[in-house]
């Protein structure tokens, strides 16, 4: 599954947007960079991260990520899955994803990240909670 996703990403003239800058984010901006998927942007809906850079990567306000268009790729880079999913899918957004896949077949062991080693695993686990129980509402 995450084989055929990156190589429809590589394909893709389309922009990748990871949503949400903070913690999962960089994990996931990291396991994308194992990949070779490049991220185009970061959307936040912090007003202190907009118009910043996290990771050398541009950060979006959500009125901005609108500008975009309707078939950009976007990963929910946070813990409000169901939220977004739901608000990205009424503003008519048709390429929604999570970082799932990703993050669960990411090498973090050589990473550089300011999350403690020893709560990657947490994070992930926390993450992938929240997508499942998207999943099985």
């Amino acid at each position: 599954m995450l084989g055929e996703l990156v190589k429809n990403l590589k394909k893709s003239d389309q922009s990748v947007v990871l949503y949400g800058a903070g913690v999962v984010g960089e994990m996931c901006a990291y396991a994308f960079k194992e990949n070779q998927i490049k991220i185009n942007f970061f959307c936040d809906s912090d007003k202190k991260k907009q118009s910043k850079s996290h990771a050398g990567i541009k950060i979006l306000s959500p009125i901005e990520l609108e500008s975009l268009g309707k078939n950009t790729n976007i990963f929910i880079s946070n813990n409000y899955y169901s939220f977004l999913k739901k608000e990205l899918k009424e503003k008519g957004f048709k390429n929604i994803y999570d970082c799932s896949s990703f993050l669960n077949n990411a090498d973090f062991s050589k990473s550089n990240l300011s999350i403690n080693p020893l709560k990657i695993e947490r994070w992930i686990a926390f993450y992938n909670a929240m997508v499942k129980k998207e999943i099985f509402k």
